[in-house]
């Protein structure tokens, strides 16, 4: 396998980990009320408002869900430069 279909499948395996995160993302928002475009960093400062209010376990894995999608975006962006 060259390291070209290694970096491919690489960065296909990310955008579906993103793609399921997004929906995620979708959901809280609209579960925050935010409604038209995503602001994605809106989104995220609301999931970690609710998790260090401590609201419940809930809204510390939907931290993590949205700090794991802005890490993949990153590791994505970099894959591709």
């Amino acid at each position: 396998m060259s390291p070209h279909s290694t970096l491919v499948d690489e960065m296909k395996a990310i955008q579906h980990q993103i793609l399921s995160l997004e929906e995620r993302e979708r959901k809280l928002a609209a579960d925050y009320g935010m409604v038209g475009n995503i602001d994605s960093v809106e989104v995220f400062d609301e999931a970690k408002r609710r998790a260090f209010a401590k609201l419940g376990p809930s809204f510390e894995d939907n931290l993590r869900a949205m700090n794991q999608l802005m890490l993949l975006r990153l590791q994505l962006a970099q894959l591709r430069h």
